[in-house]
């Protein structure tokens, strides 16, 4: 994302450095964004019961692919996500997928939960009026996020499911708080400009994160993820997984910017050496880049 003002300073672990909203933007938001989180009045995203119900099986060591399959076929709109983003680069191996019932025998279970995953995290954004290009951009970084941690996942010989999940979601909290700008903002003309929306969003989103997580109900490694990747150090626990899905954030940020600059220090990030990871680990890791980039346009459903 071009001029996205949380790329880390070279050589340190992944921190979001934001920079304060203009005063005449955010005065009056501020004070509003407080109150709701002090009384509680989040108007948080429902989850669908598809949505849950497809996590909960990627969770599941003896979840059922019929199962998931079942699922899928059920929800029309899921089921047209499945397959555009089951075609994209990130996941087409072959032929195009043509059906669900060749995507549920080709893919196999983990890697079509991984896709109906992502699917329903684009059927279940949040709308935020006046902010849908930002918004794009948050998922599309959620989504090459969530590639890229899963590959570091793999190369570490570490749980994939697990690794996908805190990398589609560890932001979750900045695209809520988003809405929640939007709803407070109200008219356009008291809406504030994008990139003050920006940073009021990532200013209130370890708050937002801590809600919709736990109203979510999502996986206890996920929830750590999101509210302490901007310090993962300091997470309570699971680090690790936080620690990942702060490196894969940052990856996917370097790659969604269109100046190849961005990414000419990622081999060298001594965070590399944490995970064990070898640099021809790491070569395959970022090789991986181009094709989760070129994937956005099917996550969210749109053509190149």
């Amino acid at each position: 994302m071009t001029g996205s003002p949380d790329i880390p300073v070279p050589g340190r672990l992944m921190s979001t450095i934001v920079a304060p909203p203009p005063r005449d933007q955010d005065a009056t938001l501020r004070p509003l964004l407080r109150h709701a989180l002090a009384a509680g009045e989040l108007h948080l995203p429902v989850l669908p019961q598809v949505t849950s119900r497809v996590m909960t099986l990627t969770q599941d060591p003896n979840a059922d692919l019929a199962e998931l399959s079942h699922l899928i076929h059920q929800d029309q709109s899921l089921a047209g996500n499945v397959l555009r983003i089951a075609n994209s680069a990130a996941y087409r191996a072959g032929e195009p997928i043509v059906s669900l019932r060749q995507a549920v025998m080709q893919m196999g279970l983990a890697t079509l939960s991984e896709v109906a995953l992502a699917a329903c995290l684009q059927s279940t954004a949040q709308s935020a009026p006046g902010y849908e290009r930002l918004h794009r951009q948050m998922f599309a970084e959620a989504f090459v996020a969530a590639g890229f941690a899963k590959e570091i996942a793999r190369c570490r010989r570490s749980s994939v499911e697990v690794a996908f999940l805190c990398g589609l979601l560890h932001r979750i909290g900045r695209p809520v708080a988003l809405g929640a700008i939007a709803r407070l903002a109200g008219d356009a003309d008291r809406r504030p400009d994008a990139d003050t929306a920006r940073a009021l969003a990532e200013e209130f989103e370890g708050d937002y994160a801590a809600a919709v997580t736990v109203a979510w109900k999502l996986p206890p490694e996920v929830r750590t993820a999101a509210q302490h990747h901007a310090a993962p150090d300091q997470a309570p626990e699971f680090v690790p997984e936080t620690k990942l899905a702060a490196l894969a954030g940052h990856l996917a940020r370097c790659f969604l910017q269109p100046d190849p600059a961005a990414r000419e220090e990622l081999p060298a990030l001594p965070v590399w050496a944490e995970f064990n990871l070898y640099p021809d680990a790491v070569a395959a890791v970022l090789e991986r880049g181009q094709t989760l980039v070129s994937s956005v346009p099917a996550f969210a459903g749109r053509q190149p």
